[in-house]
C-alpha cells in the first residue's frame, strides 16, 4: 500500500511474468475514467506474459472502496508521480520505464512522462486512446459550441488536463 501526502490509500497490483524471467522492463499502467483494476487485470497479465515485462496499476483515488477523493487532476498527477517514485527507488532504471496510459490515464501519463523528462528521467511514453485535452472531450459529448465554457469550468476547478501541451 502507498500512502500519499494527505493520507489517502493506493493499492498497487503488481503482475509478473510467468516465470519470472522479465527483460527488465517495468510497466506503469493508468487505467481509463471508467476502468477498475478488476475490469483489465486479465488483458494486463496476458500483455505481462507476452512481453515478459512486469506491469504494476493501481485503482485512482475513491474507485473500488479506496479511501480518499480527488480534489483536482493534480491529486491524481500527484498519486501517479508517486507511483513511478516507488519503482524508480527499487531500483528500475528510467530508460526500462514505460509509462503507458488509456484514455483518461493517456492524458495522465503524457503528463507525468514531461515532469520527468523535464528532470532528466528519460523514460517511454505509450498513450493509448487519449486525448488532446479533456475540455475536448465533454465538448465532443455535449456540443462543441460550449468547448470554450468546458475548457474555463475544468480549468477554473482544476480538472483540466492538457496532454497536447506536454505531449514530447
Amino acid at each position: 500500500i502507498v500512502r500519499t501526502e494527505d493520507g489517502s490509500e493506493l493499492t498497487p497490483y503488481r503482475i509478473e511474468p510467468k516465470g519470472g524471467n522479465s527483460k527488465l522492463v517495468e510497466v506503469l499502467h493508468f487505467l481509463g475514467n471508467s476502468q477498475t483494476v478488476a475490469g483489465v487485470l486479465p488483458e494486463l497479465v496476458e500483455l505481462s506474459c507476452l512481453n515478459q515485462c512486469y506491469i504494476t496499476t493501481f485503482d485512482y483515488r475513491g474507485v473500488s472502496k479506496r479511501n480518499g477523493k480527488a480534489r483536482s487532476i493534480n491529486d491524481v498527477f500527484q498519486d501517479c508521480v508517486e507511483k513511478v517514485e516507488k519503482i524508480l527507488k527499487k531500483g528500475v532504471k528510467a530508460k526500462n520505464l514505460i509509462i503507458s496510459g488509456f484514455s483518461l490515464g493517456g492524458g495522465l501519463a503524457t503528463k507525468v512522462v514531461s515532469h520527468y523528462h523535464k528532470i532528466g528521467k528519460k523514460m517511454y511514453l505509450f498513450n493509448d486512446r487519449s486525448f488532446g485535452r479533456l475540455s475536448d472531450v465533454a465538448a465532443a459529448w455535449y456540443g462543441n459550441y460550449l468547448r470554450v465554457f468546458f475548457r474555463k469550468v475544468l480549468r477554473l476547478f482544476d480538472w483540466e488536463i492538457d496532454a497536447d501541451k506536454f505531449y514530447l
